[in-house]
């Protein structure tokens, strides 16, 4: 029933946004990026053993919740520092941190803290570009920061990155797969991706 009522929460957060502008974010290619990431998480718990795996597809779809946030509240600031961004070919997160003190983490993470919920889900949203700060739930923003590069190496779906983050040493070594088990995972999400997708989002 936990991973139930998780499940449903984080559809039901990341539906809350359906109304922004496409201009500002593609929210077909946002939820497909965001079920790539839950769906990879959750695979990888499953190969590192971790108990309740499906609480790691939750925190994958919920991980760039900040972006929904910041596209809603700053559209002008956020297309500023896109366009920066891509001219520099650098990436996105270091930039809103440049240009803000903060980044979509950093927004996503307070935002579910201001909600009261479990910090279970709070941390690892917050740090998922920077695994290596989380203090209590340091496994699972490992493992969605992990999610979300394959995510983006495979292109599928878009957030806001056009690069692809480098991976975090301490992240890599507290998930501490063998590097064999990487190609077994990318063809677990290749196939279990459109089912994936039917579920979610059902008209595609």
């Amino acid at each position: 029933m936990s991973q139930l009522r998780d499940l449903v929460l984080a559809t039901t957060i990341v539906s809350q946004f359906k109304g922004l502008p496409e201009s500002t974010v593609n929210m077909e290619s946002f939820w497909y990026h965001s079920i790539c990431v839950g769906l990879a998480a959750r695979i990888i718990a499953i190969y590192h053993r971790e108990p309740n795996a499906e609480r790691y597809y939750v925190l994958g779809m919920l991980h760039d919740l900040g972006h929904l946030v910041m596209f809603l509240n700053m559209p002008d600031e956020m297309q500023r520092i896109f366009e920066r961004c891509k001219e520099n070919r650098s990436l996105v997160y270091q930039g809103e941190r440049e240009a803000l003190g903060f980044d979509h983490g950093d927004v996503g993470g307070a935002l579910l803290r201001a909600w009261d919920l479990p910090a279970r889900l709070e941390e690892p949203v917050a740090c998922h570009h920077k695994p290596s700060a989380a203090a209590r739930y340091s496994m699972e923003a490992a493992i969605v920061h992990l999610a979300d590069i394959i995510s983006h190496t495979l292109e599928i779906g878009h957030s806001a990155e056009d690069c692809v983050a480098p991976l975090d040493t301490r992240a890599w070594e507290t998930i501490n797969i063998p590097i064999s088990q990487l190609s077994s995972i990318v063809n677990q999400i290749d196939r279990q991706l459109p089912d994936a997708v039917q579920m979610f989002m059902p008209e595609k």
